[in-house]
């Protein structure tokens, strides 16, 4: 009975062999085919073992059944990871050669390239990065986020918009750096100079363009206090957009530096005289206009010298809602 195959009808059960029984069928390699996917995962055999080839105890039965199932699962829980990541190694590689195939081919070439919004950056420097040539490069192989990320690499380059309009133009929309002031600091124990906008942006100098007629923003470093140093910054920040709207009295080009104490007060010192503005702390905008107010009738002429040339300082937060003007000549 061992050799032989069984029919459906005499399929035995562990029961018939004296076995432990629990309930499962012993399938046989009639049936095979039909139920391969649950013996793999129930981790019941297709043939019909002897007697003394399997387990003798129920519990060593059992363990070895939970072990070959456990096993199993896992067998083909790795194998549809490798058959995903295959395939999705398959997809990168195929794109990839599509992509080269559509910039070989140069379906829909370019007729038009328009650049935009670029002032200290020229139209060379981005066609340069680009690399797009027109009636040569197809509209098909330009992708988008790598031709944004070369041109974002430009010095004074900021942010970049591209458009692709089709069937045969490119626009590029160039946003540049729009910076403040200068910001004098310390990296390393070393002096750095670098540019800063109202956002707090901050970048290199090195590729200045000629570009250096701006205030100047020192004594940060001498902050020691990590919040305070950030106020100190919101507050010249402030100052400066203030001064941005080139007030006749209190002109952008007139601003010199704008110097931090240890205990984080503002010092402002204009181009044209040499006297320190002494601002303080907190109240920018209303110090900003009350300071507006001082210098208009500071600038006025009288026995044919300016009242500004006799000034030695300006205190603004002398008293209260009082400003002390010191000066170098008495009357």
């Amino acid at each position: 009975m061992f050799g032989k195959k069984l029919n459906k009808k005499q399929e035995p059960t562990y029961s018939q062999w004296g076995l432990p029984h629990n309930g499962s069928r012993v399938y046989t390699s009639n049936s095979a085919a039909k139920n391969w996917f649950r013996r793999i995962i129930r981790n019941e055999s297709n043939v019909v073992r002897r007697p003394q080839f399997q387990y003798a105890v129920a519990g060593t039965a059992e363990q070895g059944g939970r072990y070959r199932r456990v096993r199993n699962i896992c067998m083909l829980l790795v194998l549809c990871v490798v058959c995903c990541y295959g395939g999705w190694r398959f997809l990168v590689f195929v794109n990839y050669h599509f992509q080269n195939y559509l910039a070989a081919v140069r379906i829909l070439p370019v007729e038009h390239l328009y650049i935009k919004g670029n002032s200290l950056v020229t139209d060379r420097e981005i066609n340069r990065a680009a690399q797009i040539v027109e009636h040569k490069t197809g509209m098909l192989s330009i992708r988008v986020s790598r031709l944004k990320h070369r041109l974002e690499a430009i010095p004074w380059v900021r942010r970049v918009q591209i458009e692709k309009n089709w069937p045969g133009s490119v626009v590029i929309n160039v946003e540049e750096e729009n910076p403040l002031a200068l910001l004098i600091g310390e990296e390393n124990g070393q002096q750095k100079i670098s540019y800063i906008d109202a956002h707090r942006h901050t970048f290199s100098i090195e590729h200045s363009r000629g570009q250096l007629d701006f205030p100047v923003l020192t004594g940060l470093c001498t902050i020691s206090d990590k919040k305070a140093r950030e106020k100190a910054l919101s507050d010249g920040l402030r100052f400066l957009r203030k001064v941005k709207g080139n007030n006749p009295y209190l002109p952008l080009q007139s601003l010199s530096e704008i110097h931090f104490t240890a205990a984080g007060e503002m010092i402002v010192y204009l181009v044209d005289t040499p006297f320190p503005v002494f601002l303080g702390k907190g109240n920018i905008v209303e110090k900003y206009n009350r300071l507006v107010g001082v210098l208009k009738p500071l600038y006025k002429s009288r026995y044919g010298k300016k009242l500004i040339e006799t000034v030695s300082y300006i205190q603004m937060e002398y008293l209260e809602d009082k400003i002390l003007i010191g000066s170098s000549k008495k009357g």
